[in-house]
């Protein structure tokens, strides 16, 4: 899977470092997914295809969604990990299916994507526009959730970035 980052920090921060239970969750939710067995050096020895979205289960009741955006290269000879926005527009178009069906009208918590090993965004900012351009999109065909919050580390916007996204946003709602 991906977001390896993010991941990473959720899975110390929310899980106390334990995988079981989130490998356990992420096998059941991708049961019926067709996997490719790999070899890589780090990571998971499955793949599964780009746009996918497994659910897994958290602590306190909540679901959480991971998305594989990336793929791996191996024409070098080495691994290399590949993506493209097409990619990320895929698995966006899956989690709207998904949490349309899985989260009951709650809100969706995301932080931005694209940004890590996949280098599909180069500022944290044109992921955010991605994020909520594509909400607002799939909102005119049918709501998937009841809001998108879209979480941000401080250090990731500067001033400009700030008032840049605020008028961009509402230009994006409006």
């Amino acid at each position: 899977m991906l977001l390896e980052t993010a991941l990473g920090q959720f899975i110390i921060k929310r899980l106390n470092s334990k995988t079981n239970a989130l490998d356990a969750s992420l096998l059941q939710s991708l049961s019926s997914v067709p996997a490719t067995k790999i070899n890589v050096t780090r990571g998971k020895p499955l793949s599964y295809p780009v746009g996918t979205v497994a659910r897994f289960d958290i602590p306190g009741g909540k679901k959480g969604f991971l998305m594989a955006i990336t793929q791996i290269d191996y024409s070098d000879g080495k691994e290399t990990v590949v993506s493209q926005l097409s990619f990320v527009q895929t698995a966006i178009g899956e989690l709207w299916h998904k949490i349309r069906t899985e989260i009951n009208d709650e809100p969706l918590n995301i932080t931005p994507l694209g940004s890590g090993v996949s280098r599909i965004f180069r500022k944290t900012i044109d992921s955010v526009m991605f994020l909520a351009s594509e909400f607002a999109n799939e909102c005119k065909k049918q709501r998937p959730c009841s809001e998108l919050r879209i979480f941000i580390k401080k250090n990731d916007l500067g001033t400009a970035d700030a008032v840049y996204l605020r008028e961009g946003l509402r230009a994006i709602v409006s």
